[in-house]
């Protein structure tokens, strides 16, 4: 991704949204700065301005006044579309990846960079918050507290802690796409509907959507459905088919229907035994390397710090492995805090990461096998 030029502001170039249908008519990029909404379709053009009240342009009057020297492109298209529109940006010299993106790769690979360096704007595709550790179920390989701790001290993180860390994290960064509430099981913190309207009322222009996790082994309390329902928090279910009864399930999906709730659910096929244990630290690999090519997205916030690697961090706080460079203080800068974030560096990457065994070496493992 490369360093942040310190050059920011009228030097920068701007973005420009190509395309205005489905995709691209809704789309805003926090912490860019927008200069031109281009479509070739007359009504698509018509469509957008009386929806957003913003001007929008065709390609024609968009080349005419903007070049590669002033502006790049975030594509807004289907795969039906790209390649012409990819093609037409090529004979006015925007270079595909370097002033020109389609929307997915910009938002996963570029968003960040661009609006830290144009703007000082920090912004973060996901952000993870732990609530408790208390769980109905007892996985032998837990995906997020690996490894399962079954004489390990639980407790609920109390109300003002987790505010604390929130206020914190929000204090520094400007905008995060998902945010995510997760446990052990989320229905067990008894502070859930208080916490969930305070993070609305405070933090809800600094996130694009929020979720809970549950397994769905606990039935959807009349009061968590409506503050799910008020706060537009969604209700994420992990299908565990062998360890929890559909029925479970059913009954809070339609409770969420009862309500107007959104939920979704997310199944996965199998587990990954990342290892994070005393005997799986990699002594003859070069770890510097290894945290450089890993692409997980797994940040949280513990203990008012900025977590790389929430699986990483848990394993080290039980006392199996190093808890050196654990994570890093929210009271950093936010250039830190970016640069941590998006792992702009590898001498100091967490000393957890010598122990995980990464997705090509990790064993596959049953879902949720329990002990």
């Amino acid at each position: 991704m490369g360093g942040i030029n310190k050059k920011a502001g009228k030097s920068m170039r701007k973005a420009v949204i190509y395309g205005l249908g489905e995709m691209g008519g809704g789309k805003n990029i926090p912490g860019i700065e927008v200069v031109a909404y281009v479509d070739k379709s007359e009504s698509a053009r018509e469509r957008f301005e009386a929806k957003r009240g913003k001007k929008a342009i065709s390609p024609k009057e968009f080349f005419q006044n903007y070049s590669s020297k002033n502006v790049y492109v975030v594509v807004c298209v289907g795969p039906e579309h790209e390649l012409s529109i990819r093609n037409t940006l090529s004979k006015y010299g925007f270079r595909w990846g370097v002033d020109a993106f389609p929307w997915l790769e910009f938002e996963d690979r570029h968003h960040g960079f661009f609006a830290m360096r144009d703007s000082g704007y920090l912004w973060a595709p996901v952000i993870t918050f732990s609530c408790t550790d208390f769980c109905t179920l007892r996985c032998r390989n837990c995906s997020l507290k690996i490894p399962y701790q079954e004489n390990a001290t639980r407790h609920h993180k109390s109300l003002e802690e987790l505010k604390t860390e929130t206020e914190n994290f929000f204090k520094k960064f400007d905008y995060v796409e998902e945010y995510a509430l997760v446990g052990g099981e989320v229905l067990l913190w008894p502070y859930l509907c208080e916490y969930l309207d305070w993070v609305f009322e405070k933090f809800s222009s600094q996130y694009g959507w929020a979720r809970i996790v549950s397994n769905s082994t606990q039935k959807l309390s009349e009061n968590v459905l409506k503050t799910l329902a008020k706060d537009n928090v969604m209700f994420e279910i992990t299908v565990y088919k062998d360890v929890v009864p559909e029925e479970k399930r059913s009954i809070n999906k339609s409770l969420c229907e009862e309500y107007g709730v959104k939920y979704r659910e997310i199944e996965h096929s199998h587990w990954f035994d990342f290892g994070l244990k005393p005997e799986t630290l990699q002594k003859n690999r070069d770890n510097s390397l290894f945290f450089a090519e890993c692409e997980s997205l797994c940040r949280g916030v513990e203990d008012n710090q900025l977590i790389y690697c929430l699986p990483g961090y848990f394993s080290a706080m039980r006392g199996h492995i190093s808890r050196e460079r654990r994570g890093l203080s929210l009271d950093a800068s936010k250039k830190e805090l970016y640069e941590y974030y998006y792992g702009m560096f590898t001498k100091d990457y967490p000393a957890y990461c010598d122990y995980c065994l990464g997705f090509v070496r990790a064993p596959i493992i049953p879902v949720a096998e329990q002990l």
